[in-house]
């Protein structure tokens, strides 16, 4: 029994009933245990991040060096520059395959699946979990246009899985009710982005957007927690870890406080999320038609089959050479990383009339210098053929390298090619038209690169959630409403022409997936009674093993329910074919048989001796003749006994 409490405060006296103790105990013991889970999440999932930043970083290091090592040779800087794109490409493919195939591609799409009901636990393991950190820290060190955004969706995801395995309050509760799966999952998907991005608004959001349909908001609070721990610890991990790392946005923009755009911009605003719309759509089909040309083109299927290792070194191959850096590269900076293009792309003066729009608080030369040197068009007034440029070849290269079977992802990408093509590009062209700008406000090339990074991403993803990511990325909120604009209309665009890059990539894979327009279809008032089945084969609550060993003979369904009885037909659960399988065959065994007969034979030998004979062989035997009723025994195993002595006269049940 409760002890109830007195409570004296002000004159009154309060009276707390046992129960409400008890019930304040457990749900405070309920919180506790979710914030050690929650935080465990967020810290390890940091960790692996910034691990995996550390050893691209030094693969990185190691390219460059190679290649300025060989500047005597061109031929040699041209096979070392291939070479590391080849070679650690089918390291990542063969580690993948090898490990765990489940870790292929982004994981968005299969996490999509899983949060909508569909259990997937080999996506949910340790294997999957080494193979998603191995490979796509070698896929990235290749140069590979490709981002880590999406497979740390998953990765976040197995962690919140195999975390909550090893807390007994987690894993006894995931035993007795799976629908906590998603629960735990949810925040594994909002951490897994926010460990990369280091925005944990934005990518709760989006993994509300990209993952989940039906949305439980107590589960709100569990996936900010965990976004927050793992930004935050992401962050200062890297501030201990690297020199002159700050505790600042991770891309910062820098871009002038203040009135940063004239109201008459939002035209301009308005057709850059225009251009983005179609821009995303070609973007989605062209990677949708590079997949199913190698899966379906039967002359390609075989070639690329024959050897796994065919179609990514290929891949490699064709990138590298166009990416490299003293032919094709140099013109719209090939050799830079999504980061790195990011970080001059969002740069804060103007790449055709710099001097106007210098903040004082750079050197303008020394950036000029550093920024320019990669884009050696730009450097000599061909600033709009450098972006062109470096749009047309990103985008075909990030989505000929996302059809590679390797972890990867296309958000980061996606911002890079956002950025350059739209944004860039498009701010340059205003500041050339508008060189004093729009009554007296200078126009901002930078704040054009945001607003069109973000309108692209969202029309590729079908999402709005990538303003607050830019917003958090940047630190530049003063874009805010120009972002907001832009990506409603990308959006409505891209969703009215196709459907999403993740939801292409599900029909692609045949995932189980309801979409969510189904109003358009055929189907649409199909009820649930036109294709169920009537015909059940269930067991009951009084079902004999015999009759278990029955249903697994003569039927193959992968389940069997189990009901109270055959007249109420109350369904009180179900039992998987090889749970009962194993059930049958351990009762239904030889040593099990001599057993039950040898405790039989001993009450038979102890009725005969109290004078029972003739009422127990009536009751086991009938009349004598064969021709007698059958009555169950005194222990009620009437079905099971026939069942057992079919099974010791040498008729085993032939289950499969």
């Amino acid at each position: 029994m409760y002890k109830s409490i007195v409570i004296v405060y002000s004159s009154k006296i309060k009276y707390i009933p046992g129960r409400w103790i008890s019930f304040s105990y457990t749900e405070l013991g309920r919180k506790v245990n979710d914030s050690i889970f929650l935080t465990l999440l967020g810290i390890s999932v940091a960790v692996i991040s910034f691990l995996i930043d550390i050893v691209v970083g030094r693969c990185r290091q190691a390219q460059i060096s190679l290649l300025s090592s060989l500047d005597h040779t061109m031929i040699g800087q041209y096979i070392s520059w291939v070479l590391f794109f080849t070679v650690f490409t089918c390291f990542s493919v063969g580690s993948t395959h090898l490990i765990a195939p489940t870790a292929i591609g982004s994981g968005i799409p299969e996490v999509k699946t899983m949060l909508r009901g569909v259990v997937m636990k080999e996506y949910l393991g340790l294997r999957t979990l080494a193979a998603k950190v191995i490979g796509l820290t070698t896929a990235l060190s290749s140069g590979l246009p490709i981002g880590k955004e999406g497979s740390f969706v998953h990765i976040g995801v197995v962690s919140a899985a195999l975390i909550a395995k090893l807390l007994p309050a987690f894993s006894s509760s995931l035993e007795n009710h799976e629908s906590r799966l998603g629960e735990i999952l949810l925040p594994g998907s909002a951490v897994g982005l926010s460990c990369t991005f280091a925005a944990p608004v934005g990518a709760l959001l989006y993994s509300l957007e990209s993952t989940s349909v039906n949305f439980a908001i107590r589960n709100y609070w569990r996936s900010f927690y965990a976004s927050a721990v793992g930004s935050l610890m992401y962050r200062l991990v890297a501030s201990w870890f690297k020199e002159g790392e700050r505790m600042a946005a991770l891309r910062e923009t820098h871009l002038p406080q203040g009135r940063l755009f004239d109201p008459s911009e939002f035209i301009a605003f308005s057709f850059l999320g225009l251009i983005a719309g179609f821009l995303g759509v070609l973007f989605i089909l062209m990677h949708k038609y590079v997949v199913l040309a190698v899966r379906n083109v039967a002359i390609l299927k075989r070639f690329f089959t024959s050897n796994r290792f065919i179609y990514p070194a290929l891949v490699a191959l064709v990138v590298g050479t166009f990416q490299y850096p003293p032919w094709l590269g140099q013109y719209y900076g090939g050799e830079l990383t999504n980061t790195e293009a990011l970080n001059d792309l969002y740069s804060n003066f103007t790449w055709t009339s710099p001097r106007h729009h210098q903040h004082r608080n750079f050197d303008y030369d020394v950036i000029k210098q550093r920024l320019l040197q990669h884009w050696s068009v730009a450097s000599s007034g061909g600033v709009l053929m450098a972006t062109a440029l470096f749009c047309v070849m990103r985008l075909w290269m990030c989505s000929l390298s996302t059809t590679v079977p390797f972890p990867c992802g296309l958000i980061f990408p996606a911002f890079a090619i956002g950025c350059s093509a739209l944004g860039r590009l498009f701010g340059e062209i205003m500041a050339i038209i508008f060189p004093a700008g729009i009554r007296g406000n200078k126009i901002l090339p930078g704040g054009y690169a945001v607003v069109g990074s973000v309108a692209f991403v969202g029309a590729v993803t079908h999402t709005f959630s990538p303003v607050v990511i830019a917003l958090e990325l940047t630190g530049q909120m003063g874009h805010a409403l120009p972002s907001l604009l832009a990506v409603m209309i990308a959006n409505a665009i891209s969703r009215n022409l196709t459907s999403s890059v993740y939801d292409i990539i599900l029909q692609i894979k045949r995932l189980p997936f309801l979409p969510i327009n189904i109003q358009t279809s055929s189907k649409y008032l199909c009820v649930s009674k036109d294709i169920m089945q009537r015909d059940l084969k269930v067991l009951t609550e009084s079902s004999s093993y015999g009759e278990a060993a029955t249903l697994l003979t003569y039927h193959q369904f992968k389940s069997f329910p189990i009901v109270n009885d055959r007249s109420s037909m109350v369904l009180l659960g179900s039992i998987e074919r090889s749970i009962l399988k194993q059930v049958v065959r351990d009762q239904l065994c030889l040593q099990n048989k001599v057993e039950f007969y040898s405790k039989k034979l001993e009450r038979v030998m102890m009725k005969n001796k109290n004078g029972d004979d003739d009422v127990l062989l009536s009751d086991e035997h009938g009349d004598g003749d064969g021709g007698g009723t059958k009555k169950r025994g005194r222990n009620g195993v009437g079905g099971e006994d026939e069942a057992l002595m079919s099974v010791s006269a040498g008729n085993r049940f032939d289950y499969k």
